[in-house]
């Protein structure tokens, strides 16, 4: 299969996160791919959440997530997670010896599984290659060194859905059980399901998860990227 154009070109993800039906703030996905990491070509992601000035004031989530990845196996070099959510704070800095198998967090060492992948890296690994339904992917995501997690994705039925330009685009439900852990997304509680476009590009048009307290949405509003852009940011 032909890889995905975006790992040529880059993109940027914008989507509108929801709680309980509340709109609660924006999630930014953006795709570097002539980025270098100690001198070796990479590919780079990064991704800021942050809550609305309205939700702000119940719970403000201020999180900023940088992903280095190698551009041949996707596999991590370095990650961090600079968390911000309610009195909550988190700063994490891991470094990937993907060859010795070991992870660098400040003055500790982690034993890593072969391939390991960051969730941002295990994100974007996801979106590589065209997917159908009955494929499995499985990856072995990692955070913060100490946490593996085998991860495997599912996908089941094709289904059509709308943005709110009522554009009908096809997708493909994916099931994945989620790597990404923190205040708000429990790990081992959440459920992830997933909204896949269906044609060579995989963007991810929505993300549903089940968190401590109800479920949490991200809808695609802005897209620039190969294939096709979109936007419906209002003003």
């Amino acid at each position: 299969d032909k890889e995905n154009a975006i790992f040529t070109e880059g993109e940027t993800l914008e989507y509108e996160v929801s709680w309980m039906g509340i709109n609660a703030g924006n999630i930014t996905m953006q795709l570097f791919v002539d980025a270098k990491h100690d001198d070796k070509p990479v590919h780079k992601v990064v991704v800021v959440g942050k809550t609305n000035k309205t939700f702000s004031i119940f719970f403000k989530v201020n999180d900023v997530i940088t992903s280095w990845f190698n551009k041949e196996t996707f596999n991590s070099e370095h990650y961090i997670k600079d968390v911000r959510e309610g009195s909550y704070r988190k700063f994490k800095e891991t470094s990937y010896d993907q060859d010795n198998r070991i992870a660098h967090v400040r003055d500790q060492k982690y034993e890593l599984p072969p391939n390991s992948k960051d969730p941002i890296a295990s994100m974007y690994a996801l979106r590589r290659y065209p997917v159908n339904t009955g494929d499995v992917i499985r990856l072995n995501s990692n955070s913060e060194g100490k946490s593996n997690f085998p991860v495997a994705i599912k996908f089941g039925e094709l289904d059509e859905i709308s943005l709110d330009d009522d554009i009908k685009r096809k997708t493909i439900i994916g099931n994945p059980i989620p790597s990404w852990e923190g205040r708000v997304f429990e790990k081992n509680q959440s459920k992830v399901k997933m909204w896949i476009t269906h044609d060579e590009y995989n963007v991810p048009l929505i993300l549903e998860t089940k968190v401590r307290i109800g479920t949490m949405k991200a809808e695609l509003i802005r897209r620039t990227g190969p294939g096709w852009e979109l936007n419906l940011k209002k003003d």
